[in-house]
């Protein structure tokens, strides 16, 4: 008898929770990145010799275990609705899992294919179905590497299921697990080098509760207790209340700082859409002018965030051309990587995560930053709310940060770079080949089940 086939159910229980507890301790706070690939190993010796049902419930086990731990700090914005969001994030594991059990793992060809499947399920719930979360992924959970530059996270990703799927196999593949595992690790160490250009000095400000006349007061006093010209002034997102080109009153306040700062300024506010509805809008204006303004092209889900915007493009400055998503924007891997096709050398990000949200969440979401760095090569500053607000270098190194929740500014320096990664041009393509390949697992698994019940 074969050894998944000797696994009561207990055990199979067992394994899948002992995945999602080293998944745990993989992601921050912890943030023990090394334990990522080997986190879904004891997952896939569960569903070893399952049918897809067994192996869904399996799935959804490891899946539900992860997220109610990691993303705890859902309670306190949902309450008992975090439940059910956990549940629905699970469900991808579930239908990963369910589908690699009828897939013949045994084989490399299987093998491929289960990984496929993964990140295909994987890349559909977090670019595509309408509650697009990327967090709490195997490439996210990885330290940011030279392998982002190529394959980006959702490649990582691959590369890691595939090493657990191999893991678990028989013979010559176990040894091919092992030697992705190093490979992938290996990869940490090996970085792009970074540009001696970091000669953009950045004041960026941390802070939720002033009122933006408050906001401008403090940023005035910062700037003038420095011995240093800041080349850019960097708020967070929605840092100026209310529609800032059409209230008189708040665009002369700001105008006026505008055109005392010799720099540009770039901050967070609202601007009409139509009748009913407004955009989340980051502006970038210099000496009382509107440099550019991007309208926020992922709204985070379930909340009244604006509406969505349809563009990212690179705007023209002084200081070079620059990209400027807004906080949930970066979660994702398309606009900054549209923004950096289109030109943009530097990402200056005006992001919003409220104290009430917990430090859990901001040291989760600070992560995705790095990430977008080292797979587009660039500098990134961000200004945070309440955090966490910091400077990565173009490998996702984070070079500096303030302390969270706390009111303040950083003073940092970032750099201009030009050229596009490899992933830029083509590896972002691999999220949608795994879709595709999942599409048509689906379906022969599908076709399968209708065969298989006719001939009963």
């Amino acid at each position: 008898m074969s050894f998944e086939l000797r696994l009561n159910p207990v055990t199979r229980c067992l394994l899948s929770l002992l995945s999602a507890g080293l998944a745990i301790f993989a992601f921050p706070p912890f943030g023990i990145w090394q334990l990522v690939l080997v986190a879904w190993i004891p997952l896939f010796f569960a569903i070893r010799g399952l049918s897809a049902r067994a192996a869904f419930y399996v799935g959804l086990l490891q899946g539900f275990g992860l997220y109610a731990v990691t993303l705890s700090w859902m309670w306190l914005l949902f309450g008992p609705t975090a439940i059910a969001l956990w549940l629905i994030l699970s469900l991808f594991v579930a239908l990963a899992c369910s589908l690699m059990a009828g897939l013949n793992l045994r084989k490399v060809s299987g093998v491929l294919l289960g990984a496929s499947a993964w990140v295909g399920c994987e890349f559909f719930r977090s670019e595509i179905y309408a509650l697009h979360f990327p967090w709490m992924t195997p490439g996210v959970g990885m330290k940011p590497s030279y392998l982002d530059s190529i394959v980006g996270v959702y490649g990582v990703s691959f590369l890691i299921i595939l090493s657990a799927l191999l893991i678990v196999g028989k013979g010559r593949m176990k040894l091919i697990g092992v030697g992705v595992v190093i490979a992938v690790f290996g990869a940490t160490f090996i970085q792009r080098g970074i540009p001696k250009n970091a000669v953009i000095n950045v004041l960026a400000m941390q802070n939720e509760h002033a009122h933006h006349i408050e906001k401008l007061k403090f940023t005035k006093e910062e700037m003038a207790k420095s011995e240093e010209q800041f080349d850019v002034v960097l708020w967070p997102e929605i840092s100026v209340e209310g529609l800032v080109l059409e209230r008189e009153s708040v665009r002369e306040r700001v105008d006026e700082f505008s055109n005392e700062h010799e720099g540009i300024f770039i901050f967070g506010s609202y601007v009409t859409a139509n009748e009913t509805e407004k955009y989340n809008t980051a502006l970038t204006m210099q000496k009382g002018g509107v440099l550019g303004m991007h309208f926020k092209n992922r709204p985070v889900p379930l909340f009244n965030d604006g509406k969505k915007g349809t563009e990212a493009k690179a705007i023209d400055t002084p200081i070079g051309r620059i990209g400027t998503p807004i906080c949930f924007d970066c979660d994702h891997e398309s606009v900054i990587r549209r923004m950096v096709a289109d030109g943009a050398e530097l990402i200056l990000v005006p992001s919003l995560d409220a104290i009430s949200w917990t430090e859990r969440q901001h040291l989760q979401h600070a992560e995705l930053f790095r990430h977008r760095a080292a797979e587009n090569h660039r500098w990134i500053a961000v200004a945070a709310t309440s955090g966490m607000t910091q400077i990565i270098d173009p490998t996702g190194n984070r070079v500096q940060n303030i302390p969270l929740m706390e009111p303040g500014f950083m003073k940092g320096a970032v750099g201009l770079v030009t050229g596009r990664t490899f992933y830029n041009q083509y590896g972002w393509l691999i999220g949608w080949i795994c879709m595709g390949v999942t599409v048509l697992v689906l379906v022969r698994a599908l076709v399968l089940g209708v065969i298989n019940k006719f001939k009963s």
